[in-house]
């Protein structure tokens, strides 16, 4: 409701004032972009007659998530060292896009698969060989990922210091001594600023889920840990939610029903995880750098999203740039996928067990 209201109200004005306004007006400074752009899309509706303009916007979220799993296709067929079958490659696709969250959420008045395309199609600019225009591309979609949420466009920019990295590596090392020390200066020089900003958020959220969330919830449990333990724990709790797995249809809501397909994510996902989780123990020495860096910058994004609340909305901005690096590795170590679904199963159903006992 709260972004119908702001496209409702924004689309009074003209599509000109309706960007001068989103980006002049404090009541969307954390959010300029997502508020024109859905501003304009409702003055849009109204212009072409359409009285639905709520099913008009949603459908624009959906165009924007069936972008995702092309760029993954992309980004899978040229990073794929082994030339797999692209039959093997696109069957592998239609799984992450219906057993993730992108799936549910494509349809959610939300910003969320505005910034996974945003990230996703960063990633794929980052990591091609031959791209012009890397780093003003790079650039303009750090500002686009800036205007939906403050937070997660901070974050995107160190796809940029990512690019930097993976393409330098081939160059004298006291050129990559002064890029990195010249990357160092602008990290330092903007610490205060991301710091503040971040740290206000994550106290925001977690004052927020503490409020929503009962006395005795696993949330509210896992906040009481002790520091870092708490933020690990919730980053991995993150990753089997929805648990229980039958809470999306467990409410009185009338589309719960519509919810059920969200209770097959967490056989799926977990799998991917234990498989990601066991390349990297079995096989760290031997993997390509850029697949140890790429980790490293998701399991920072997990942990600090999940440091204000784990939620799998927020978490799945980089669910297909980890399902790109799971692809790779699975068919480079040729694991069976049926192997780590059946261990996911067994784990969920002890969980699930362990869950009851306590309950």
């Amino acid at each position: 409701m709260t972004f119908y209201d702001i496209s409702l109200s924004l689309s009074n004005y003209s599509f000109t004032d309706i960007w001068k306004e989103a980006y002049s007006n404090d009541d969307y400074s954390e959010l300029p972009f997502a508020a024109a752009l859905f501003g304009s899309l409702h003055r849009m509706a109204n212009m072409l007659g359409i009285n639905n303009t709520l099913l008009f916007i949603k459908g624009s979220i959906c165009l924007v998530g069936s972008f995702i799993p092309v760029i993954i296709y992309k980004i899978i067929n040229f990073v794929d060292e082994n030339g797999s079958d692209s039959d093997t490659g696109f069957k592998s696709i239609l799984y992450f896009v219906f057993l993730t969250p992108l799936f549910s959420f494509s349809c959610q008045y939300l910003r969320d698969i505005h910034v996974c395309f945003i990230y996703t199609l960063m990633f794929y600019i980052t990591i091609k060989e031959q791209q012009k225009g890397r780093y003003i591309l790079l650039i303009v979609l750090f500002l686009i990922s800036y205007g939906f949420r403050v937070e997660t466009g901070l974050f995107s920019a160190l796809f940029i210091f990512l690019s930097i990295y993976l393409h330098s590596q081939n160059k004298s090392k006291f050129f990559r001594f002064v890029l990195y020390t010249l990357m160092l200066v602008v990290v330092l020089s903007s610490y205060s600023y991301v710091y503040t900003i971040m740290n206000d958020t994550i106290e925001g959220y977690l004052e927020r889920s503490i409020d929503m969330a009962e006395n005795g919830s696993l949330g509210v449990k896992l906040n009481a840990l002790p520091v870092p333990i708490n933020y690990l724990s919730k980053m991995l709790f993150g990753q089997l939610l929805p648990f229980p797995i039958w809470m999306p249809v467990a409410n009185d809501s009338p589309y719960s029903s519509l919810r059920f397909v969200e209770c097959f994510i967490p056989l799926y996902w977990i799998a991917v995880v234990l498989m990601l989780g066991l390349c990297f123990l079995k096989n760290y020495s031997s993997l390509d750098l850029r697949y140890k860096v790429i980790m490293l910058f998701c399991l920072l994004f997990l942990l600090l999203t999940s440091m204000s609340e784990f939620n799998p909305r927020r978490m799945m901005a980089v669910y297909p740039i980890l399902f790109t690096v799971f692809y790779n590795v699975k068919t480079t170590y040729s694991y069976k996928m049926k192997y780590f679904v059946m261990n996911s199963f067994l784990l969920l159903l002890s969980l699930h067990v362990v869950y009851y006992i306590i309950k």
